[in-house]
């Protein structure tokens, strides 16, 4: 695939790549590997979703545990952000925004416990997420399956694995250059990707600031230039949401699962808790 296909937009939608603007990235990695996505995963998928919408909020907070001690510690939190209220969730998102109210909020860390804990089984969570995208027609639907809990694509989904499969590995692969090259076709495929840009694990927090001042600057030139409120708050983050999930890439994850027992609650200190 050549980088010009990668960045005509026009021509993407009128191809199965089109789905890519459509569903959310949890949804997106079932198609893409279905056996091997693990729960915390499409955990980690959707948090990241619902904060790029502006559903939720990620910050970062220096709190005492105690009014003696001597140092602050370093927290992040999970708030509702200004698009909470109006947001229509899919029913797998409800155990991500039913927890939460305005002027409430979690630590980062007892949050994403709470939603593992309430999370049925893996194998039901998947399933809510292939229903609730409308991609059912994707996956074997057999007795066998169901008795298994085995989630695989039927030949229609493989089919569609493999045209968007090569083209976000191309697209991960060469963003830099592309941002180079053409750099204001990153913003139309910044708006045409939505919630799946976090599938690009090539899309760093300096190229993110790079994406970012881009936009600033032609905002600042041309009143009529991308006169989008998404993309507008993304690139201005007045909250630091989106630069916070930099920092909140796998490693935190992998971190977070190696050292926590998401059923011992033994693990647990007055930190995870909103006392407030």
């Amino acid at each position: 695939m050549k980088d010009s296909q990668l960045i005509n937009i026009d021509d993407l939608e009128n191809t199965k790549i089109s789905i890519l603007s459509r569903i959310k990235p949890a949804a997106t990695k079932l198609i893409l590997e279905s056996e091997s996505t693990d729960l915390l995963e499409l955990i980690k998928l959707t948090l990241f979703d619902l904060i790029l919408k502006k559903v939720l909020v990620l910050k970062k907070e220096f709190k005492k545990l105690h009014p003696k001690d001597h140092y602050s510690r370093e927290y992040l939190i999970i708030e509702t952000g200004r698009n909470f209220k109006k947001y229509n969730h899919d029913k797998f998102e409800l155990l991500f925004v039913g927890r939460i109210e305005e002027n409430s909020y979690f630590h980062l860390i007892s949050y994403i416990r709470e939603i593992h804990r309430d999370i049925k089984s893996e194998y039901s969570f998947k399933k809510e997420i292939i229903q609730d995208s409308n991609i059912s027609n994707l996956f074997k639907i057999t007795g066998l399956s169901s008795l298994f809990k085995i989630i695989n694509l039927n030949s229609k989904g493989n089919n569609l694995k493999n045209t968007i499969k090569p083209f976000l590995d191309n697209l991960n692969k060469n963003i830099t250059h592309l941002f180079e090259k053409e750099p204001e076709k990153i913003l139309d495929l910044i708006l045409f990707l939505k919630g799946n840009i976090f599938l690009l694990t090539n899309l760093k927090f300096d190229l993110w600031d790079k994406i970012s001042e881009l936009y600033k600057i032609k905002m600042a030139s041309d009143d009529d230039f991308y006169d989008n409120w998404f993309l507008t708050d993304l690139c201005f983050d007045t909250d630091f949401s989106i630069s916070e999930l930099f920092n909140v890439d796998g490693n935190f994850f992998d971190s977070y699962s190696n050292n926590y027992d998401f059923d011992d609650y033994s693990h647990w200190d007055a930190s995870d808790f909103d006392f407030d």
